[in-house]
């Protein structure tokens, strides 16, 4: 099954980023390791729409890539009705999810609401925080938690969201 043009249209130049055939721009500082997709196919009103995925916090190709280092996490969201490309509103919500004492842990969220172009970014100092957070409570953080919680629109026929980890350089 062929991927619908504009998800092509936002996940190519991630994959293209991600495979190195595409360079960086330098003042961009940081260097992409993760990324996800994910796509809700479910004719429903926006503010009813709840999809949520998951990344992995550390690059496990970086042999001393450990969660407390330096990153960011930009989404972007893109919604779809029955005439065609629909403003995507709402907020995405971010959480660590790891281990403490052999139990599952979930952090607190952040919350960050979508732009005027439907995307999102936390940055390397909030992320540091929920870091810190587990540390706090004894826990070792594994996985992202990213959930798009949708807000007022339209009814919307495809939500895909779509989310690129980076290593902020020091």
């Amino acid at each position: 099954m062929r991927a619908p043009s504009t998800t092509r249209a936002v996940l190519l130049p991630a994959l293209f980023v991600a495979a190195g055939l595409c360079p960086l721009p330098a003042s961009l500082g940081a260097t992409e390791f993760g990324a996800t997709h994910l796509v809700f196919e479910k004719t429903t009103a926006m503010k009813k729409v709840t999809a949520s995925l998951y990344m992995s916090i550390v690059d496990r190709s970086v042999k001393n890539d450990e969660p407390g280092n330096r990153r960011r996490l930009r989404c972007a969201v893109a919604a779809m009705g029955k005439r065609g490309a629909l403003p995507a509103r709402g907020a995405v919500v971010l959480r660590l999810q790891g281990e403490s004492g052999g139990a599952s842990w979930q952090g607190s969220g952040l919350i960050e609401p979508l732009d005027s172009r439907g995307e999102a970014e936390f940055d390397d100092d909030a992320i540091l925080d929920l870091v810190d957070e587990a540390s706090a409570a004894g826990a070792r953080p594994e996985l992202f938690s990213i959930t798009f919680d949708g807000g007022k629109g339209k009814k919307v026929t495809r939500i895909t969201v779509d989310c690129i980890q980076e290593r902020v350089d020091e």
